[in-house]
């Protein structure tokens, strides 16, 4: 369960997985990259990025209000979280254009003390 730790209110329940199940999820992603980088343009994978961002922004203060109510974060840093995590993809959107870019795909585990990142 997902509990409020100022409360203690269940917020939602999120199932967990087993080593075994997070590294076939892994190969499974591998396995799909070629043919999503061979299939997809830079300037496609950019654009589906920035859409992300844009997603992010559009729904910063429900997202921020979930973070400071998951993880007991002041309302202002979970504000400021999500524009990292924007600049992040951001980032990655501006690269994934250029000729050496890393446009094809990331993987970045993040700490629970700052999940959107």
């Amino acid at each position: 369960p997902v509990l409020n730790p100022a409360t203690g209110e269940e917020l939602a329940y999120v199932s967990s997985t087993s080593v075994s199940e997070t590294q076939e999820a892994i190969a499974r992603a591998a396995a799909a990259l070629p043919s999503w980088r061979d299939g997809t343009t830079g300037l496609q994978r950019g654009q589906l990025l920035q859409a992300w961002s844009q997603l992010l922004q559009e729904n910063e203060q429900d997202l921020a209000t979930l973070i400071t109510l998951e993880s007991g974060k002041p309302w202002r840093e979970a504000r400021a979280e999500i524009t990292y995590a924007r600049s992040f993809l951001e980032y990655f959107a501006a690269e994934a254009t250029r000729p050496t870019g890393a446009g094809g795909g990331f993987l970045i585990p993040t700490p629970f003390s700052q999940p959107s990142a």
